[in-house]
């Protein structure tokens, strides 16, 4: 008479395919993740938003696109945007950290929170982050 095998019990064959697959993907997504990478290399830029009166992207855009498209110059960074390429740089930072400590749910959590400020930013107008500096700092005038 033969040993049973896993492959004579379906729940057990499903149960082992499950954690199987399951360890390979935490694996990939913890070792492997390009994700930790890509995040890490946009804190810079982030970072500069938030600390120059004008973006690096928006400095390429001044100096050499709008004048090849004779587009208009993009205005300053007021206190709001700063504000906002902060939390950027933070939430960054935040998503390349949980990355690389093996919290790819965590990280997947706070980068598409990221991405969903941004879209809502781009596509309505609305910032999220200008939002919060309001609620907790009243009208900012800026100038």
């Amino acid at each position: 008479m033969a040993h049973p095998t896993a492959l004579d019990n379906p729940s057990a064959t499903a149960r082992f395919i499950y954690a199987s697959s399951r360890q390979l993907l935490l694996r990939c997504s913890t070792h492997l993740h390009p994700c930790r990478h890509t995040h890490a290399s946009m804190v810079p830029f982030a970072a500069l938003g938030g600390l120059l009166r004008s973006h690096p992207f928006d400095i390429i855009h001044n100096h050499g696109l709008r004048h090849l498209f004779k587009m208009p110059a993009l205005p300053a960074y007021t206190i709001r945007r700063r504000f906002a390429c902060v939390m950027a740089t933070l939430m960054l930072i935040a998503t390349a950290w949980c990355f690389q400590t093996g919290l790819p749910m965590a990280g997947y959590i706070v980068g598409w929170s990221l991405v969903a400020a941004a879209f809502v930013n781009v596509s309505t107008g609305f910032c999220v982050p200008s939002f919060i500096v309001r609620i907790f700092f009243g009208k900012v005038i800026c100038d």
